[in-house]
């Protein structure tokens, strides 16, 4: 688009120069635009069409119009510098990133060294010239189109008529593709993905869309996405600082489901499958992007140690029955940056190591960009469908795996331990099990909400659900390859004010047998990371400090090393699970006691929740305040740290307190969703 488009004199490009500036830049370009639509109405008269145009042949004639470099005489005008006109293409970018447009640019000879070699420098970075210049070119050109048109034509049909003229792909998956989604920008660009392929990078791509987040939830975009499919996912990160709670990510239909345990097909060391689907994987990090982008996402059961500390297997009864692992494999991911407060989709280009032509590759990012824009329209949906809640049965009785006389039997059992050295401390648990109708991610919503932690969890998977709150990390491997520890013990409950809550806080850290049980454990999570980090590289970064919960507060401390080079995530894994505060130490030993007592598997209480990357990292949570929805039941397990002094009455209300933050949110849900359907019936 040239000059002559809008029917603007010659004398007007002097001004142009004032879009480089920096002062008033919003307001010099109004001012321009003004002035050139003032002068284009003054000759409208002149230029009257002998044929109405369609919309179809007015398009058309727009799009032949090509930038011509040309040299424009100005009028002669005091102090007035000599300009030219200086045509700069500007880089192939699009909705796949292959649409040719140029811009005709008109400034002074004084700047245009620096304008080019800005303009040059500019298409890689992120959501700079590529989404403006397209917006603006498609503005110009509907303006233009509606201007000459003799018809009362709405901006909406000029943009469909445009279309073809933005996107190259015109397939049947296409055709569904609203139109803002059709113009939408994908990074990096098919170009940069051609650079990355033949410069053998790897074989896995990142590639994202951004869109706004004020009009999303991660609530709301989970119950969109999930809509119908048996499995999804969503981790959320709610109560922390910069560092942990600036992502939420949510998917759905997974590509592959990996299963293992007693009754599937996979058996042994669930570790093992996972890693034979992730070695075969060469991550291309790309900036913009947080470090988890797609990969491996579910649990492993507490009794899976038994594949990685073989002196623990024994026969136990199954009563809540879930496989050892189940872990969803996702390629398309939804990312909330809650710091930006942006929404990033984000799918992954797959070349398998083959030597694909072009034409091969363009297919596959096509594809690739075809399912960012799918998702980004169901995200874009203003309907958010709801659960489907049956009718709410309300004071049904939990009832305790080993009630208050059982568990303080397993205290007085695990002190006798103690006192004749077999070990120092151990973490008998007990399991609540109640009916319920509640639909489990109702349970969620109201848990989110009572209960904020580091590791918010729900995940679908078909047969039963695992909603979780669980304050501590099991293990955590970055993509500099740090391992990251972060033991929890000693809990008191939370206060009625400010001053009782302190008033607690500092009975708790002058607490002797409090103070002295994490100790150890911090012990322990030295020696567990000490066995795959290189040398030195142990240190504790935090020791003994307070985090507060809804209704309960810890001491808590941060253990970090460097992982060696012969050692993988998996082997940091392997190495730390379970967490010590879930069984006790030595560890081994108070293993095998507990399930002496128990005779029960734990199931997914005590174990991981979390994903392991393509990138070959891994974050994973401790599975506590965790609930598991199977066949209208709803299971919760807590524990306490067993040592010399502890008192067998006061363990077993250490339970019952970290219990009652899952406890309120399904009473509070169920009376909810009662009380709702109570009013829709009147």
């Amino acid at each position: 688009m040239n000059e002559n488009d809008l029917n603007v004199v010659a004398s007007f490009t002097k001004r142009v120069e004032d879009l480089h500036s920096g002062k008033k830049r919003n307001h010099r370009i109004r001012r321009i635009r003004h002035r050139a639509q003032k002068r284009s109405r003054k000759n409208r008269s002149i230029v009257e069409p002998t044929v109405e145009p369609t919309i179809e042949s007015t398009v058309e004639k727009i799009i032949e119009q090509q930038p011509v470099e040309k040299n424009v005489e100005l009028p002669i005008e005091k102090e007035t510098s000599e300009v030219e006109i200086v045509v700069a293409p500007i880089p192939k970018i699009a909705i796949n990133n292959n649409v040719n447009f140029e811009k005709a640019t008109t400034i002074s000879k004084a700047k245009s060294i620096n304008t080019e070699k800005r303009m040059n420098e500019t298409p890689k970075l992120r959501n700079s010239l590529p989404l403006v210049d397209i917006c603006r070119d498609r503005r110009r050109r509907i303006s233009s189109i509606k201007k000459n048109s003799t018809e009362n034509i709405s901006r909406n049909d000029i943009a469909y008529a445009l279309k073809p003229h933005y996107s190259v792909q015109k397939t049947a998956k296409q055709s569904f593709m609203p139109t803002w989604a059709k113009f939408s920008l994908s990074w990096p660009s098919f170009d940069e993905i051609v650079e990355l392929v033949n410069a053998k990078k790897g074989n896995t791509i990142p590639v994202y869309q951004e869109m706004s987040a004020d009009m999303l939830t991660p609530v709301s975009a989970y119950l969109k996405i999930s809509n119908g499919k048996n499995y999804s996912f969503m981790l959320e990160s709610i109560e922390g600082g910069e560092q942990i709670s600036r992502y939420s990510f949510i998917g759905a239909d997974p590509y592959k489901i990996i299963r293992s345990g007693k009754n599937e097909e996979l058996k042994g060391d669930p570790l093992v499958h996972i890693q034979k689907e992730m070695d075969n994987i060469k991550y291309v990090s790309i900036q913009g992007l947080p470090q988890f982008t797609g990969g491996a996402i579910g649990y492993i059961a507490y009794d899976c140690v038994q594949y990685f500390e073989p002196r623990t297997a024994c026969e136990l009864k199954d009563n809540i029955g879930v496989p050892d692992m189940i872990m969803l494999l996702c390629n398309t991911l939804i990312v909330f940056d809650h710091l930006k407060h942006v929404v990033k989709v984000v799918s992954h280009v797959k070349t398998d190591d083959k030597d694909l032509s072009k034409e091969e590759l363009k297919k596959i990012y096509d594809d690739v960009v075809v399912e960012i824009s799918k998702v980004i329209a169901i995200l874009k949906n203003p309907e958010v469908p709801l659960p489907d809640q049956k009718p709410i049965i309300l004071n049904q009785k939990p009832e305790s795996n080993t009630g208050k006389e059982g568990y303080e039997r397993f205290v007085t059992e695990l002190k006798r331990h103690i006192i004749e050295g077999d070990i120092i401390q151990a973490v008998p648990s007990q399991r609540i099990s109640k009916k319920t109708t509640l639909h489990p991610f109702n349970a969620y919503r109201h848990l989110r909400s009572i209960n904020p932690s580091p590791y918010m969890f729900y995940i679908d998977l078909k047969e039963f659900q695992i909603v979780g709150a669980s304050p501590e990390m099991l293990v955590k491997v970055d993509d500099n390859n740090y391992v990251h520890n972060h033991p929890i013990a000693g809990t008191r409950p939370r206060g009625k004010t400010p001053e009782e809550d302190e008033a607690l806080a500092v009975d708790l850290l002058s607490d002797v047998k409090e103070c002295a049980e994490h100790v150890m454990l911090v012990d322990l999570g030295r020696n567990d990371i000490n066995r795959i980090c290189q040398p030195n590289t142990v240190v504790v970064s935090s020791l003994m400090h307070i985090e507060k919960y809804s209704h309960v507060m810890h001491i808590v401390s941060n253990v970090i090393g460097k992982l060696r080079d012969d050692k993988t995530s998996y082997d940091a894994f392997r190495s730390i699970f379970p967490a010590g505060t879930l069984s006790g130490a030595p560890k081994i030993k108070a293993m095998e006691l507990i399930y002496e007592l128990e005779n029960e598997r734990r199931g997914v209480y005590g174990g991981a929740v979390g994903h392991f990357d393509y990138s070959g990292a891994l974050d994973t949570c401790i599975a506590i305040r965790t609930m598991v929805f199977k066949d209208e039941t709803v299971y919760l397990q807590a524990g306490a740290g067993i040592v010399y002094d502890s008192v067998p009455e006061k363990e077993y209300q250490e339970t019952l307190n970290k219990l009652m933050a899952n406890v309120t949110a399904l009473e509070n849900a169920e009376k909810f969703y009662y009380d709702q359907q109570q009013g829709n019936k009147i």
